[in-house]
């Protein structure tokens, strides 16, 4: 006799058609990028688009700014919505003015958030904040943005990212033009070593603070990245973690296009393969039937063929793939990531 708390059938296939659905109807993936200038923002948010081109920013109208040196620069908006071309899935926000101290930037930036959290479709919800502090001056952390997280906000996961942390590198290190390959490369390890360890402390003042971030990520040599996103690995697995909605973090699989192994893992992870298929030998033994097969194939939409037979499969309800032939190549190598 089945568990009674096991779902059936007809209750699998409904929980992913439904979840299909809602990352249909939400389509982006919506960022506020919170920082002072020169903190690595825009770095960031063109190597998670893959570019290095400049954006597409429109206003609350839909209207498309004219952001060319030009144009001379107007008023800023937090909610403008800046997009790349190379990746429209990401819907960035920019809060500028932290440096400035401004109690009035401040409140905007805290009534954005509590306003976008009150939005009633998903699609135009905020789904993470990105808070860059740049590590590569005296002033790691300014007033502001320390007091941004003894304030009461939402419960948008926030990441904070120390951007720069090569400089903290550069500043520890203490080697001479007389040392030998050893002993540089010692030095260079030790440099490293007291860098992590002052990144170490700065994260624990904020880990202590009354709102502390949800994740704190690293990112060094952004400026050697050029188009790659590998830099922003940490990143984007540190906010697919902190998201609490599985569609969202669907959503932000689809989006990203960057990094297959991680789609991979979050799929082991919603699904549980780490538990059931211990062994590779094993794992053939186990029931994997075709709606385990669609949920699976939910975190990775944006490889085509994938797409396509998990749409069309589950929409007209018909089995796509044999679990012996066609999954049993990835399966087992993915479960071991």
């Amino acid at each position: 006799m089945d568990s009674p708390t096991a779902p059936n059938e007809d209750e699998q296939m409904r929980e992913s058609l439904e979840r299909l659905e809602l990352m249909k109807k939400c389509g982006r993936f919506r960022v506020l990028v919170v920082g002072r200038a020169n903190a690595g923002k825009t770095t960031i948010c063109q190597r998670m688009c893959r570019t290095t081109e400049p954006p597409t920013i429109r206003n609350v109208q839909g209207n498309v700014i004219d952001v060319s040196p030009t144009a001379g620069r107007g008023e800023h908006n937090i909610e403008d919505e800046i997009t790349y071309e190379k990746n429209s899935g990401y819907v960035f926000h920019d809060s500028r003015g932290l440096e400035a101290g401004s109690s009035a930037e401040k409140q905007t930036l805290l009534e954005f958030i509590a306003s976008r959290a009150e939005k009633g479709n998903l699609r135009d919800q905020l789904h993470a904040i990105w808070f860059c502090v740049p590590v590569d001056d005296d002033r790691p952390l300014i007033e502001a943005e320390q007091e941004f997280f003894t304030k009461e906000r939402s419960l948008v996961p926030v990441i904070l990212v120390f951007t720069k942390c090569e400089a903290q590198q550069s500043r520890h290190y203490k080697g001479s033009g007389d040392a030998s390959a050893e002993q540089e490369k010692q030095l260079l390890q030790e440099a490293l070593n007291n860098a992590n360890m002052y990144l170490d402390e700065l994260a624990s003042r904020v880990r202590n603070s009354p709102h502390p971030p949800d994740a704190i990520v690293n990112i060094r040599e952004m400026h050697k990245a050029k188009k790659s996103p590998r830099h922003c690995d940490a990143l984007l697995e540190s906010t697919g973690k902190c998201l609490q909605n599985d569609v969202l973090k669907n959503l932000l699989s689809c989006v990203q296009k960057n990094n297959l192994n991680l789609c991979i893992k979050w799929a082991i992870d919603d699904y549980g393969l780490r538990n059931l298929f211990d062994t590779q030998e094993k794992w053939l033994d186990k029931s994997f039937d075709q709606n385990n097969i669609y949920r699976f194939l939910l975190w990775f939409p944006f490889h085509e063929l994938v797409s396509y037979f998990c749409i069309s499969s589950l929409t007209e309800n018909r089995s796509i793939l044999s679990p012996q032939e066609d999954v049993s190549i990835f399966l087992p190598r993915a479960a071991n990531l």
